[in-house]
């Protein structure tokens, strides 16, 4: 179930006297994060500007909050340190007889600085989780226990326990372990055989949350475990406020994505929605196959418009998808998983467990 996106354009700043430095034009956006908590700025000036700086809004006054950067070619580029509270932010230019100049307020929020679409307009945020606190945070997140996941030789139930879900050090972590000292798992999921010594970890916004079209963005680190077995997703799912008539694959399902340990250096985004499943995986319709290696933080964004899905990672496109379906035109829960693999990828030992994945936050735009 696996992706961020957007190149945005900034507009150019008309002054009064076309004699007077100024930075014509800016672009931000999550392809330009240089790394968490980090954003670069860029963009193109007049021929007289010889350098800018960053500007923030404090106390009703604009003060400087980086050093001067040069303009090289009537081109610069700097780098600031994203904020989680709201702030406004600009570029500044100057030169030697001119004053520094705005070209365009940057807005914060929740979110961080709030990136552009593709028409100039700004995102806005809908929803910024940090994992900033000791547990998890159940007005937003509702862990998963009627479901099981692996296959019939080695399965796990989900279960709502500190052992496999867990907030901490501003990361959630979703376990798949043996359910020592919580005894044999009766898991109903699981018939014929719904004994099981597995246990696991999901979470969903189910009924807290949901959302139709916008960006979704999660920074997550898959595990590195060196054998099958384990998998790995940030999903989305159909909220079930809204009836359906048909079933799932269907009804639909956006996997923005998918980490198996049979295939280390992958991420694998999944688009579900027709009653076959299109004959399985169609490279570029619906799965793209990748490079984001296990054992570190990749940044995985959904951008999901009416007619399109575009799925990102670490700012570069893996699937982009026209087909429009009537399974994407509904809101859809957010849901992240700790799980057990099948086929290919099916566990049979050979892992110290437990195995955890991390998410460092998620977030959404509209």
């Amino acid at each position: 179930m696996a992706a961020v996106l957007l190149a945005l354009l900034a507009a150019a700043t008309h002054l009064v006297a076309p004699a007077e430095a100024a930075v014509q034009r800016v672009r931000i956006g999550s392809t330009t994060y240089l790394a968490h908590g980090k954003v670069r700025l860029t963009g193109a000036t007049s021929a007289s500007v010889k350098k800018v700086w960053v500007e923030a809004r404090r106390s009703g006054r604009w003060l400087r909050i980086t050093a001067t950067t040069p303009v090289k070619r009537k081109k610069f580029s700097l780098t600031i340190a994203r904020r989680a509270s709201a702030q406004r932010v600009r570029v500044a230019s100057g030169n030697a007889r001119s004053p520094a100049r705005t070209i365009r307020a940057l807005e914060s929020d929740a979110c961080g600085v709030r990136p552009f679409k593709p028409n100039g307009t700004t995102w806005r945020c809908t929803l910024a989780e940090n994992f900033d606190g000791t547990t998890l945070d159940r007005t937003l997140w509702k862990p998963q226990t009627n479901f099981a996941t692996g296959d019939a030789l080695r399965a796990a139930c989900y279960i709502d326990s500190p052992d496999v879900i867990s907030v901490s050090g501003g990361r959630l972590r979703l376990s798949v372990r043996e359910a020592e000292g919580l005894g044999l798992q009766l898991c109903t999921a699981l018939l014929p055989s719904p004994i099981t010594r597995y246990v696991a970890g999901m979470v969903s916004t189910y009924h807290r949350f949901t959302q139709q079209y916008g960006r979704f963005e999660a920074r997550m680190k898959s595990p590195v475990v060196g054998v099958p077995g384990f998998q790995e997703s940030f999903w989305l799912w159909p909220g079930d406020r809204v009836p359906t008539a048909v079933k799932w694959p269907a009804a639909g399902e956006i996997d923005v994505v998918e980490t198996y340990s049979v295939h280390p250096d992958l991420a694998i985004p999944f688009l579900h929605y027709t009653a076959n499943d299109n004959g399985g995986p169609v490279p570029g319709l619906n799965t793209a196959y990748c490079h984001a290696p296990r054992g570190e933080f990749h940044r995985y964004t959904l951008v999901w418009r009416p007619r399109t899905i575009e799925v990102y990672v670490d700012g570069r496109l893996c699937l982009r998808n026209t087909s429009a379906d009537a399974a994407f035109q509904k809101p859809y829960i957010l849901l992240f998983t700790q799980a057990l693999g099948t086929a290919e990828n099916a566990f049979r030992g050979g892992a110290r467990l437990p195995v955890t994945m991390e998410v460092d936050y998620v977030r959404a735009w509209q």
